[in-house]
């Protein structure tokens, strides 16, 4: 995934369990040549966690097309995201978090959910993104619950290579 210039977006789909391939021919038939780049990360069976596309585009997707789709579970715009993370990963992780945690309000309660789906040799850990995300978020959003199901807001870091995006959706 890029997103390294300002007038690209990335979009995260989450799909059911082995219907990412469906899900992106339908993709592409209706929105391909909207697309810059795409990257598909299989359902886990082993976790239940869904399936992925990530998308890059210089256009506005319609994502409530989208959620019409079969077997498409979520559509959400990527807010925050690092093209290279190698060198310096957790520091650099950190900032995002702190970025994305900006955006967040003040109280509430927020689902922290971290997937690799790919990842270099020398890449940290989920448990280590996960720690150093909870820190950044409760150093920078006041009277907030991490954790806590259901969550007013879910924060969902997904990393790809060195490639990380951090996704924040209304529960």
């Amino acid at each position: 995934m890029s997103s390294s210039t300002p007038d690209t977006d990335t979009y995260l789909i989450e799909t059911k369990p082995g219907t990412e391939s469906y899900v992106d021919s339908t993709l592409e038939k209706y929105y391909g040549d909207l697309f810059t780049e795409v990257s598909i990360v299989p359902a886990s069976a082993s976790d239940g966690t869904p399936g992925t596309i990530l998308i890059d585009s210089n256009y506005e997707l319609p994502l409530d097309a989208i959620r019409r789709i079969n077997d498409v579970e979520r559509v959400v715009r990527v807010e925050h995201c690092i093209s290279d993370v190698s060198g310096e990963e957790l520091k650099a992780i950190e900032s995002l978090c702190a970025n994305a945690a900006t955006s967040l309000p003040d109280g509430g309660s927020i689902e922290l959910r971290v997937r690799i789906a790919r990842e270099p040799d020398h890449a940290i850990t989920a448990s280590e993104i996960e720690r150093a995300c909870r820190r950044m978020i409760r150093d920078t959003v006041r009277d907030v619950t991490i954790g806590e199901k259901p969550a007013d807001h879910e924060l969902k870091v997904i990393r790809i290579d060195d490639w990380v995006g951090i996704a924040i959706t209304d529960s």
